[in-house]
């Protein structure tokens, strides 16, 4: 009997653990079940809105898809074989009367989160053209790039498309660089070292299949946003980029101009524009300081706010130096924090006001041709 009931026992806790054990796993199955479902959600909004997605595949619509006024757009609009460019397609030769328009810039350019129409490249070549000027404007632009990879592509593409004026609009694409560059700790090799490197991210060792579909759902995405965020805001941030960082970012900017020169471009600064100033600090909204900080955690509020302020004055610096026409986009957004759909990004509105502030900086200055009608509208 004393065998029998330690086996008992025995048996019960054994029974009493697979219990639990089936409890954790339903636990676990409705976790799952449960994100499953908000990631299939955001997935879906994600693809509507033109990004790429793990489960619904490539943005855009498919040939047999294709309809009405989104199937025009989409022949008439890049990026297509044999055109790099989200603008509208045109073919390599271009006659003299032309004047060819290089936007050199990154996603507040591209952007995807809008239809090609409503983006400000697209609608600067409206512009012109509905003031009755010649131009073509190619839209060399990619999420994610810096000053260094629109000279990369300027060099290896301008001998094929020979633009006549390239424009530069960058900002927090190179400052994000910088920051990492000067203010993470983990990163502590200086740009003189090997600038390159510093513009070209380090490709770390490939992950796995799954960290790799995992890292590209939208709700890591978010999740990685606000934790990132609420730990930023914990930190001892530092209100402002060295000077060094300031030079680095000079030497860009210079070679930019060399670069665009080279290729028989003439080269145009652009202030970089904000949805907030030094007079909005305490009152950011919390949406913008949450993509602030979604993927920065070393400079603080006031820190972003001095660097684009001391960026836009290097630009025009540099632009006096070096002879070159300078647009103060940022200026043209004073008070109008509902052009942006976040900090940096344009509504279609903002998109609008920038392809109007190029147009008439290109026209006062002369560096699109004359209209054949007579003079163009102030």
């Amino acid at each position: 009997m004393l065998l029998t009931g330690q086996s008992f026992c025995i048996l019960n806790a054994i029974w009493g653990g697979a219990q639990v054990f089936q409890n954790r796993l339903w636990l676990f199955f409705w976790i799952a079940l449960f994100l499953s479902t908000v990631e299939v959600g955001l997935e879906y909004r994600a693809h509507l809105r033109g990004w790429d997605s793990p489960v619904f595949g490539r943005a855009g619509l498919s040939d047999g898809d294709e309809s009405g006024s989104a199937a025009q757009a989409a022949r008439i609009y890049g990026p297509a074989p044999g055109f790099p460019f989200r603008s509208r397609i045109v073919g390599a030769e271009k006659d003299r009367e032309t004047t060819r328009i290089w936007i050199a810039s990154a996603s507040y350019a591209q952007d995807e989160y809008q239809p090609p129409t409503k983006i400000f490249p697209v609608r600067l070549e409206e512009q012109l053209t509905d003031s009755g000027h010649s131009v073509q404007v190619l839209n060399a632009s990619q999420a994610g790039w810096g000053v260094q990879a629109n000279i990369d592509m300027l060099q290896d593409l301008a001998p094929i498309w020979s633009p006549d004026v390239a424009i530069l609009y960058q900002g927090s694409a190179d400052i994000g660089q910088l920051i990492s560059a000067y203010l993470a700790a983990e990163e502590i090799q200086t740009v003189e070292d090997d600038e390159r490197d510093l513009n070209d991210d380090a490709t770390p060792a490939r992950p796995n299949w799954t960290v790799r579909f995992v890292e590209s759902t939208t709700v890591y995405s978010i999740l990685k946003g606000y934790v990132s965020a609420r730990i930023a805001k914990t930190r001892v941030l530092s209100d402002e980029l060295p000077p060094e960082a300031f030079e680095t970012l000079e030497k860009r900017v210079v070679a930019f101009i060399a670069a665009a020169r080279a290729v028989g471009a003439v080269p145009v600064l652009s202030t970089f524009a904000t949805s907030h100033h030094r007079k909005d600090l305490g009152n950011f909204p919390s949406s913008v300081t949450t993509m602030l900080f979604k993927y920065n955690l070393h400079l603080s509020l006031l820190g972003w706010v001095d660097t684009v302020e001391k960026f836009n004055r290097l630009m025009a610096e540099v632009a006096q130096e070096y002879d070159v026409l300078l647009i103060d986009v940022d200026a043209a957004f004073a008070d109008a924090p509902q052009l942006f759909r976040d900090y940096i990004h344009f509504a279609p509105e903002g998109h609008d006001r920038v392809a109007v502030t190029l147009a008439n900086g290109l026209q006062k200055a002369a560096l699109v041709p004359l209209p054949r009608t007579g003079d163009w509208a102030e």
